[in-house]
């Protein structure tokens, strides 16, 4: 825990703000007793916390959506509140954002280091999309980055987790493949 993740894609103070009480209040409403939490302390002692009371660790990712731009906190939070009902801790210091431009993906390279640096050991995202918009992209980047090392990822609305190891992969490719059948039939 001892390197520095990536400044460019984090929650800013206000925001950081919001995922831990959002987080908070879930964890309250689901019976999860945060005696000892500080939200001050530093993140090393927040996850030791999380740990020693069974919560699994959680990154979450989100990206702007153009048609609807308060998309990100509604991301966040139906996330947040997903891993608090599922016994998981959302640090605000390991939520990655993008918002913009494909091209500028500070929020992706900093999800990469929060995950090669095994910080968290679940990736939530609401929609497979936020982490790219090609379904084959997404796909890859679970593979690579979380199946491959042992971790685990849940797409919240698309009701994809890697931990059902007989079915991911076959949602997913049904996903791809109605994607492929939609884009077309669209494009009409």
């Amino acid at each position: 825990m001892s390197v520095p993740l990536p400044s460019a894609g984090a929650a800013g103070t206000e925001f950081a703000r919001m995922v831990h009480d959002g987080w908070a209040d879930a964890a309250t409403r689901a019976g999860i007793d945060l005696t000892g939490l500080d939200p001050a302390a530093p993140l090393a002692e927040r996850i030791a916390w999380a740990r020693s009371v069974g919560l699994d660790v959680a990154t979450v990712y989100a990206r702007c959506n153009q048609r609807y731009p308060q998309s990100i906190a509604d991301q966040v939070r139906e996330c947040t509140v997903f891993a608090a009902g599922n016994r998981m801790y959302v640090p605000h210091d390991l939520v990655s954002i993008d918002e913009g431009v494909s091209r500028h993906r500070g929020g992706l390279a900093r999800l990469r280091a929060i995950l090669d640096g095994r910080h968290a050991t679940v990736l939530l995202a609401s929609r497979l999309s936020r982490l790219y918009r090609q379904s084959q992209a997404s796909y890859a980047f679970i593979e690579e980055m979380v199946v491959r090392k042992g971790l685990r990822a849940i797409s919240v609305r698309d009701a994809l987790d890697t931990a059902n190891t007989a079915m991911w992969q076959m949602l997913l490719m049904a996903r791809v493949a109605w994607r492929d059948v939609f884009r077309r039939h669209r494009g009409r």
